[in-house]
């Protein structure tokens, strides 16, 4: 008997199907979209490491004198946490400034780092839920790599330069956690559990959120309205309602709202709706950069998509958590940004377009996509559906690497702002002109505090450097190593009480952006920054405290610590010197 060969034709054994050129020019397309999300991360990180300053800013000196109180043990641990920060009520925040100010020398490197942590998980959040829908896997990369590039665009820059603004991307990663929690709930409960769990750990998300900005308080709204959309029991709706009640009355408790601030104010701009509204829609779409116009109407778009975005959710029905759970986010963007213009419309419109609303505006867009690639997966022939959706994405990607631009201009000129600051409170010289307008005048026993306890700037090696011999400071290195100059040295009149003198030079390639001033004795009597210009030879700017006729030396601190000199220069009498204002 002959053995007979079978031959299966089963479609497990079939050969795979050759890469045809279209696919690979997809490929290639989406493998240049994956690296241009990358460089937004990888720029947006070494641009906040390269060009960050530990010297306190605007709201952080109120947040110094709240912490002093609170050590010195003048105020108690409950009133130094609950302690108003104008409307906001900032208790969770403080648990990360203060632990900055306790365990990293008020530096703000734990804020920082809590910062891109915190977008991090926010977007891994995303990513890893697009990842696991079934439809093309190559299409969701693409998605998830503009929701990544919206999550660390520099268009946000305030958010990561600055460490204060913690409480910016913590609001709105506890208002996505604890809706997530909370649709989680509901959906256990839809499929016979109880989802005790789940809702309380919701209902908590919604109670740190209130307590880390006043937006937070509008969690519990919208965990409302999704109860209602989701047509849970009445005893759903009314528990929410009644945590959101409590929760708006655990902020309002004791709250003493600081001088020059009314809510009233804020309320009687409800009854400009028009204004409001244009607020709100520019506002949303100030991803693209700083036109008033793009980012207006990109708004009212953002307004069509969440109303379809509802309706569709009501039509969809009870199904996964994710998917309603992102509808809730849209929702509280949309609401965060309302609010924000009920307290700032006052202030002008241009408000709306301040790069530390542009971390809701990017959650509120990487929502969409997300929610519309949910969409286009469950849909049956919706190729087109998800060109769209790629294509939306794709568009929203190259405005926040082009917004990047931008921001990185405006780092620039926050960083070195805020080093002639830090220059002048080492130099032992006022903050400010004589113009009592400018904010940053009376920061004298925040400033003593600071020295004392050696935190931010006195943290550094040169915090208590002034008054000590040049030797002191790092070993003298060969003067081949560096090429400058000391251009001027001059008296400042405002600062002529203190001996204040300004001193500019030049400086090529240098390794840091640190340059010690040293007199004719070989003391340190100043310090100078770098300009954060990116070319050869840079220009840099420095203060003194000596009396006129004195020689000043400028020495630039190398990488290995050692000191490099530059050039000397004879302080004149008197020169017209502006001492910068503390806010950029």
């Amino acid at each position: 008997m002959k053995a007979s060969v079978v031959l299966d034709s089963s479609p497990a054994l079939e050969q795979a199907p050759a890469w045809t050129p279209r696919r690979l020019i997809l490929l290639a397309g989406v493998g240049l979209v994956l690296l241009l999300a990358a460089a937004i991360v990888v720029d947006t990180a070494r641009t906040v490491v390269r060009l960050r300053s530990p010297y306190p800013v605007i709201d952080e000196w109120d947040n110094i004198a709240v912490y002093r109180d609170w050590i010195e043990g003048r105020t108690s641990t409950l009133q130094a946490f609950l302690a108003p920060n104008y409307e906001h009520r900032i208790a969770i925040p403080r648990l990360i400034l203060f632990s900055d100010y306790r365990f990293f020398g008020g530096r703000g490197t734990l804020d920082l780092l809590v910062i891109f942590a915190t977008q991090g998980l926010q977007a891994a959040l995303l990513v890893g839920w697009l990842w696991s829908k079934p439809a093309s896997r190559l299409g969701g990369l693409l998605v998830a790599s503009a929701v990544v590039g919206l999550t660390f665009s520099l268009r946000q820059w305030h958010n990561f330069i600055w460490g204060f603004q913690v409480q910016f991307v913590g609001v709105y990663a506890l208002a996505s956690l604890g809706i997530l929690l909370f649709v989680g709930g509901l959906v256990s409960r839809n499929r016979g559990g109880r989802g005790t769990l789940l809702l309380v750990a919701g209902y908590a998300g919604a109670l740190a959120a209130t307590f880390t900005m006043a937006s937070g308080m509008l969690v519990g709204p919208v965990m409302v309205a999704l109860a209602i959309l989701w047509r849970a029991e009445w005893r759903i709706i009314l528990l929410t309602a009644a945590v959101t009640l409590a929760c708006a009355a655990a902020y309002r408790t004791g709250l003493d709202l600081q001088p020059g601030f009314t809510i009233g104010d804020s309320l009687g701009r409800l009854g400009q709706p028009a204004r409001l509204i244009a607020f709100t829609a520019i506002d949303l779409g100030n991803l693209q950069g700083r036109s008033m116009l793009a980012a207006r109407w990109l708004g009212y778009g953002a307004f069509a998509i969440a109303g379809l975005v509802v309706v569709t959710a009501m039509r969809r029905g009870k199904r996964d958590a994710m998917p309603f759970a992102l509808v809730g986010i849209m929702l509280f963007c949309l609401a965060s940004a309302l609010m924000t213009a009920v307290g700032r419309l006052g202030y002008g419109m241009e408000q709306a377009l301040s790069s530390r609303y542009a971390t809701g505006t990017g959650l509120f867009w990487s929502s969409v996509l997300a929610y519309g690639w949910c969409v286009a997966s469950e849909k049956s022939g919706s190729r087109a559906w998800r060109a769209a959706i790629c294509a939306g994405g794709l568009g929203l990607l190259c405005c926040a690497a082009w917004a990047g631009r931008d921001g990185r201009t405006d780092v620039e000129n926050w960083s070195q702002v805020q080093r002639r600051a830090a220059d002048l409170t080492l130099t032992g010289l006022t903050l400010g002109s004589s113009d009592p307008d400018d904010g940053s005048l009376g920061l004298e026993p925040q400033i003593d505090f600071l020295r004392r306890q050696r935190l931010s700037v006195f943290s550094l090696p040169e915090g208590f450097a002034a008054g000590r011999p040049l030797t002191s400071a790092g070993p003298i290195a060969p003067p081949d190593r560096c090429h400058g100059a000391a251009t001027s040295a001059a008296a400042i009149p405002e600062q002529a009480d203190l001996q204040g003198v300004a001193i500019t030079g030049v400086v090529d390639r240098p390794q840091t952006t640190r340059i010690y001033i040293a007199d004719g004795a070989g003391t340190i009597v100043g310090f100078a920054s770098v300009t954060t210009h990116p070319a050869r030879v840079r220009a840099w700017e420095g203060f003194a405290r000596v009396p006129a006729g004195t020689p000043l030396s400028a020495f630039v601190r190398l990488a290995d610590g050692g000191l490099c000199y530059l050039g000397t220069a004879i302080v004149t009498e008197s020169r017209s010197a502006s001492v910068p204002r503390r806010e950029p």
